[in-house]
């Protein structure tokens, strides 16, 4: 800020000029608040921090067809980074087996995995006043990995070359690999503190180990999957001093 001089009548007066500098820091200034208020209303309402047990049914999708209805079970965590995405993370357990297929092969196994996601909640993404929504759909993508163990397997009496192992070999493995998890899913609100879960969870793994069969033929290209159907309860923690946002 600089002072220029005025004069009226027989008197000077100092008079304060503002320059186009301290202008720019005033407009950065009002710039500033702005972008942290909007953050704040991000912010607001958030739930930061559930919890979510969930059971249900497996179901394998792989060499052996058709597959049994088995057991499937996931307990996970989620962070609201804002109220329309999170980071979640669970662990998976499920059965699986199959009811034996047009060759008499079957089998009967279990995989445990880990898996973290990233959330998108719809409502809270398409309005500001999502808590008028008692049912909260959502979409989850990421990456997991697993481990499969099998206990029973029947090739049906074909052996090498089309199945260069054992059933003996391989159930004494496990076996690991990369997966990449899908979910859909819904949010039904019981109360500020807890929701009713509903989703499907498919697992795409990068292995064809899961059901125990990789026969070396032409027609063996897919790798294995399998999918959970699971509905359990979520609970959430929330800053009681802010209004509740449905779904967070």
């Amino acid at each position: 800020m600089a002072f220029g001089m005025l004069r009226s009548g027989s008197f000077f007066y100092f008079v304060p000029e503002i320059r186009q500098p301290t202008m720019k820091k005033a407009v950065f200034v009002m710039v500033l608040c702005v972008t942290v208020l909007s953050a704040n209303a991000q912010f607001r309402a958030v739930n930061r921090l559930s919890f979510e047990t969930n059971m249900g049914f497996s179901l394998v999708h792989g060499d052996v067809a058709p597959s049994a209805i088995n057991v499937g079970m996931q307990l996970g965590t989620a962070f609201a980074f804002l109220r329309s995405m999170s980071l979640c993370g669970a662990v998976n357990y499920a059965t699986l087996s199959s009811t034996g297929d047009k060759y008499g092969r079957s089998f009967s196994g279990s995989v445990v995995g880990f898996q973290v996601d990233y959330e998108i909640n719809i409502p809270q993404l398409l309005t500001d006043y999502p808590q008028t929504f008692p049912v909260s759909p959502y979409i989850r993508f990421g990456a997991g990995y697993d481990i499969a163990q099998i206990n029973s397997l029947n090739f049906a009496g074909i052996g090498a070359p089309i199945y260069p192992e054992s059933p003996t070999a391989i159930m004494a493995q496990s076996y690991k690999s990369l997966t990449i998890p899908t979910t859909i899913g819904a949010f039904f609100r019981l109360n500020s503190y807890a929701d009713i879960n509903l989703k499907i969870n498919y697992v795409y793994v990068d292995s064809d180990m899961v059901d125990g069969h990789q026969p070396v033929i032409i027609g063996n290209q897919y790798n294995d999957s399998y999918s959970m159907i699971l509905v359990g309860v979520r609970m959430k923690s929330w800053d009681r001093r802010k209004p509740h946002i449905t779904g967070r």
